[in-house]
């Protein structure tokens, strides 16, 4: 059973408290920045997850796949299926360059380990099974390193070194940094689109922006997804939709104009379709549900 909290690794380096690395569970849409001074290895331990890279593309990957990188990044964890549970540890590759002379004694030892994380390189690099297998072991020791109740910074240092040289090994393997994964790039590009530009997405410009047919492009997010460009656009305007039905009181056709559509009775068509029931009878259900509940909590209170 794996678990772990937000965990952070701390040493006294000259004379104040430094984070040497820190390990947490990411929930989908946590935003997260990479320094120029981190490396990140991102774990997705089950399940499938859409990674977005600095806003334009990202990465699509399966379980036991683990992404490393390191130089200036700005990433979201945009989709996951059901269950997923991905791992980032992050760390900060001066502080850790330090605290290996204050943790080792032996010269040879310590020339070693500086090699090792001098070597880790600013390319992405994907890792999928089996040749993540080696990499396993590793975070999982990391893992009950960071939550254990004793303080073990010696020992989080050298397991750290040892995951870097695992990392080392399999990059000398000639792996292809992952930017050179085109299709999942697209996939997160056309889901970070959908996201933001929910009320006015159009699958043929999305197409013609990457250079992909409009069949083509939707097909492919079916096999990477389960859901086409239109099913994928519909969702997000359910789930905006429905927080702006119950958590405003904002009129039904400016919620309309929001969600892309040109008047009250397209949102209403669609809205039967997905839902059951008109957005008015939408809102007047589940807002009323919603005051009994509140009402029944305050009574217990």
């Amino acid at each position: 059973m794996i678990t772990c909290t937000n965990q952070s690794c701390h040493m006294d380096l000259n004379g104040k408290q430094t984070e040497i690395a820190h390990l947490r569970e990411l929930n989908e849409g946590e935003m997260f920045h990479i320094a120029e001074d981190d490396l990140a290895v991102i774990w997705l331990y089950n399940g499938t997850g859409a990674l977005s890279i600095d806003m334009w593309g990202g990465i699509y990957m399966l379980g036991n796949d683990f992404l490393c990188l390191s130089g200036i990044h700005d990433m979201d964890l945009a989709q996951v299926s059901e269950g997923t549970r991905v791992f980032l540890l992050m760390i900060r590759k001066t502080a850790l360059d330090l605290a290996i002379t204050k943790a080792f004694s032996n010269r040879i030892t310590i020339q070693a380990a500086r090699e090792i994380l001098q070597s880790q390189e600013k390319d992405a690099f994907l890792f999928h099974w089996p040749n993540s297998a080696k990499l396993i072991s590793s975070m999982e020791i990391l893992i009950a390193d960071f939550s254990s109740t004793y303080n073990l910074q010696d020992l989080v240092i050298l397991d750290l070194i040892r995951l870097l040289e695992r990392i080392l090994t399999i990059k000398e393997k000639d792996f292809a940094p992952v930017h050179s994964a085109t299709h999942s790039n697209a996939v997160m590009y056309v889901v970070k689109y959908i996201r933001e530009n929910f009320a006015t997405a159009s699958l043929n410009d999305v197409a013609a922006s990457l250079h992909y047919s409009p069949a083509y492009l939707s097909q492919l997010l079916k096999e990477r997804l389960g859901m086409n460009f239109y099913q994928l656009l519909d969702f997000r305007r359910s789930v905006v939709g429905r927080n702006l039905l119950l958590e405003s009181r904002e009129p039904m056709d400016a919620i309309a104009l929001k969600l892309g559509f040109q008047s009250y009775a397209g949102f209403y068509k669609f809205w039967k379709k997905q839902q059951g029931m008109s957005p008015k009878e939408y809102r007047k259900k589940f807002s009323q549900e919603n005051v009994k509940i509140d009402r029944d909590i305050h009574r217990i209170r």
